[in-house]
């Protein structure tokens, strides 16, 4: 009971002074640490109580094998599959095939499935969750396929799961004739089945169909509008997503924090604060704490709009910030001209322990690049490759490339050059020819000429370059 009250504390408690401890209260103790997020503790009294010589039962392994999958513990899940590999019933091997999906195994989940010698719709369904978080939709279609030819009837939670798992336009096809599949099973009307296909069709990048599968619901929830939203936002169509989300408070639909930094998202590509501001206005008005996805899509939109100082106060207010959203604020100081805060805020990302990917250096970069920094970018491009082992892409070197050629440094512009991997970005290699042109250096810009023409032959600007530099050696 005080497991299931989410009192994990009290029922700690009141196993303690249990005298004599069965299976029973052992399995509940770890199913109520399992429940709660404490995997750590689930697992760690699992342990406790072998060394008790207490047998664990079915229930047991379903609470532990839960408790791996949800804190990615495959080595323990494997342990406890051997455990119970001689017969396990069909809801052990149903939390197997859990387990060793949100541990990213996906071959066990399969192993595990297919070897079943039988199967209950539960079963079905989880293999069809593990594909969906997978984004295996030519698997889940082909697992679909087949739960039709052994007669098992779907439910609401199949078709969810199977349209979650497909997110591209490869996908579309096969996510219309699931749609078609619901549609016969009459489950289109249910909401829950209709909002997996807005997001199916929105992540397929098909507007239309999103479009008349939403004016055709009935019956519509706040997630059904974020989900319109977004395929309007991802198809680049900024002004769409704010009308929909206009409606959407005139038919007194709430937004949750997703649906407002969805519509933020799209305010940052408008020409004006104006709607960006009267969205911030309703969060204020919500009283919703700035978290990641909200403060992120903040920062982007002052710091696109123009609005440094709010970009910046939007993100102190933020409690937790990841690399997004120190992405977002590096690229508000950059896009401001304020290449020495971009610096500065880089170095803050590091000290707290914030990770930087290959984004924050093209922006870190960028912003040396413009403001002419280049022992600072030197040293930023050091600890990238160094410091976090990322692999520089033609962005990163084309801002070396142009920087160290502009300050004459043309032999250390062809050594990046050269470290580019073939199909580079021709224009990168433009930086060089530039460069050359300016510093009178004809052998060098003739090779780098050379390779541009060699990638792309019909680039014109590599050919006026060349023959720029070679009239002005008359």
């Amino acid at each position: 009971m005080f497991g299931k009250c989410g009192d994990v504390d009290a029922a700690r408690e009141t196993f303690d002074v249990v005298r004599q401890k069965t299976v029973i209260s052992w399995t509940a103790l770890i199913t109520a640490y399992a429940n709660h997020g404490f995997y750590d503790q689930a697992l760690e009294n699992f342990q406790k109580m072998e060394l008790k010589l207490v047998a664990p039962n079915e229930v047991t392994f379903v609470a532990v094998l839960n408790a791996c999958a949800d804190s990615a513990a495959l080595r323990t899940g494997r342990m406890i599959h051997e455990y119970v590999r001689c017969d396990p019933d069909l809801v052990v091997r149903t939390a197997l095939i859990n387990m060793y999906g949100k541990c990213g195994a996906l071959e066990d989940s399969e192993r595990v499935f297919y070897n079943m010698s039988s199967r209950n719709l539960v079963s079905w369904n989880t293999m069809f969750g593990v594909y969906a978080d997978a984004k295996c939709s030519s698997q889940a279609f082909r697992l679909y396929q087949r739960i039709q030819l052994e007669g098992v009837k779907p439910d609401g939670i199949t078709f969810m799961s199977l349209l979650n798992s497909f997110a591209s336009e490869e996908a579309l096809e096969a996510g219309k004739v699931v749609h078609a599949h619901a549609a016969e099973a009459g489950l289109e009307d249910d909401v829950c089945v209709a909002n997996s296909l807005l997001d199916m069709y929105g992540k397929c990048g098909s507007l239309g169909d999103t479009r008349l599968l939403f004016e055709k619901m009935e019956l519509r929830n706040f997630i059904s509008w974020t989900s319109m939203i977004t395929a309007c936002f991802k198809q680049g169509k900024d002004r769409e997503a704010l009308h929909v989300y206009h409606r959407m408070l005139l038919e007194a639909v709430v937004p949750d924090r997703l649906t407002f930094a969805t519509v933020l998202n799209a305010c940052a590509s408008l020409p004006s604060l104006k709607d960006g501001k009267a969205v911030h206005g309703c969060v204020r008005e919500r009283g919703l704490a700035i978290e990641l996805s909200l403060g992120t899509a903040l920062v982007s939109m002052y710091g696109k709009g123009g609005s440094l100082m709010e970009a910046q106060a939007a993100f102190e207010l933020m409690a937790e910030r990841d690399t997004a959203a120190w992405n977002s604020m590096l690229a508000a100081y950059a896009q401001h001209g304020k290449a020495r805060g971009t610096i500065l805020a880089f170095r803050r990302m590091q000290q707290e322990d914030v990770k930087p990917d290959a984004i924050t250096y093209v922006i870190v970069l960028s912003a040396c690049r413009h403001a002419g920094l280049l022992e600072e970018a030197l040293e930023c491009f050091t600890s990238m490759t160094r410091e976090h082992g990322l692999l520089p892409t033609s962005e990163h070197y084309g801002s070396l490339i142009d920087l160290v050629g502009r300050t004459g440094r043309l032999e250390e512009a062809e050594k990046f050059a050269g470290h580019l991997k073939q199909p580079s970005n021709p224009m990168v290699l433009t930086s060089l020819l530039d460069a050359c042109r300016v510093h009178g250096d004809v052998e060098r810009a003739t090779r780098a000429a050379r390779t541009c023409i060699g990638l792309v032959p019909e680039e014109p600007p590599t050919y006026v370059t060349l023959s720029s530099i070679y009239s002005g050696t008359r």
